[in-house]
């Protein structure tokens, strides 16, 4: 639907705005190479028995992970706050990281250039499963129970439905910027 659209363009411009931030920030410290990656996940649970709800679960995770390299020794470090503040400590605290574990490692990390890759991809889907009531799926899975337990020789009807949304933002200093969805 429209405004799903709208909110998914939203989202992906938020974040790919977060990731070109950060890459700003990680290209004034001239490191060998950086990458952030952003996740944030969306998940719901439902389990019922015969009438009964068994389990209700919603799980919301949001977050970004650093890595740094700096003199052939990497840093890393993670987030789960989304706002340009948190993602510039982070990324100080992976290059703090980085220099100390440099000063310690007797082999250094040399990675092979490679060329930067841009691409988006979106999954496809017919209905987007947290655009549907909580009160209408769980009815479903009522409904689905009674099913099952129409026959006599059924005495338990159990179903359960899970629904995701996964977002993954990447970007990295030489050039890539990647989303899926």
């Amino acid at each position: 639907n429209i405004a799903e659209s709208i909110r998914n363009k939203e989202s992906t411009d938020n974040m790919t705005d977060l990731i070109s931030f950060a890459i700003s920030k990680l290209n004034e410290i001239s490191p060998e190479y950086a990458d952030i990656r952003i996740t944030d996940l969306k998940e719901e649970e439902i389990e019922t028995r015969n009438s009964e709800i068994l389990n209700l679960n919603y799980i919301r995770e949001k977050g970004a992970g650093i890595r740094v390299l700096i003199d052939g020794a990497w840093g890393y470090c993670s987030t789960n706050l989304l706002d340009e503040k948190s993602i510039v400590n982070a990324i100080d605290t992976a290059v703090d990281i980085s220099r100390r574990s440099g000063s310690e490692t007797a082999e250094k990390v040399k990675l092979i250039p490679q060329k930067p890759v841009v691409a988006s991809h979106t999954g496809e889907y017919e209905i987007n499963p947290f655009d549907v009531a909580q009160d209408e799926k769980i009815n479903l899975l009522y409904k689905i129970n009674e099913e099952l337990t129409k026959s006599s020789e059924v005495i338990l009807g159990e179903s359960a439905m899970v629904g995701l949304d996964l977002k993954k933002y990447y970007g990295n200093t030489e050039g890539s910027l990647i989303d899926q969805q």
